[in-house]
């Protein structure tokens, strides 16, 4: 599991009474990583700290088609500059009808600070069932869905809030 803390600042380039309708937000971040395993890792070790930063970019827009939301983010260790990862995500969702909307999501990533690999040989079923972290440089992961969405007409906007804003699968 993976536990974060640390300071995180940042800015809203347009005015906040335009939060409703669109954001284009800066944020950064800085503070410990905690992992703790299941099992000994490639290096032997159950459990880290390391400080770490990360850098985000992130643009939303709401209309009464549907929303745009998108964002790039670069993260280092401090104390490990060579391990990095520099990625991108994106959502779109289009209202078919109050309520219900057709959503798209995309994300991709340069991988370079793979800390989770495990010890031990992956089996069929681990990959099969793809909830062990296999050894990569590149990540890309599409899905769409349906949703609905009941309620108030402002369950939509934007928050505001920076809060933590990983593109990670690490």
């Amino acid at each position: 599991g993976h536990a974060h803390g640390g300071a995180v600042s940042g800015v809203n380039l347009f005015p906040y009474t335009e939060n409703v309708n669109k954001q284009v937000r800066v944020a950064y971040q800085a503070g410990p990583w905690l992992d703790w395993y299941f099992e000994p890792k490639r290096d032997g070790v159950m459990h880290r700290v390391r400080p770490y930063q990360a850098v985000t970019l992130v643009a939303d827009a709401n209309q009464r088609w549907g929303s745009l939301q998108w964002a790039f983010q670069f993260n280092s260790l401090l104390d490990e500059p060579a391990k990095w990862r520099l990625g991108t995500a994106a959502l779109a969702s289009l209202r078919l009808f109050e309520g219900l909307a057709f959503n798209l999501m995309g994300q991709a990533a340069l991988v370079r600070d793979q800390l989770s690999l495990r010890a031990r040989p992956l089996t069929d079923t681990d990959l099969l069932l793809g909830n062990v972290q296999q050894a990569t440089n590149f990540n890309v992961q599409l899905e769409f869905a349906l949703s609905y969405t009941f309620g108030s007409v402002h369950d939509t906007i934007v928050n505001p809030r920076f809060g933590r804003l990983d593109l990670e699968e690490d």
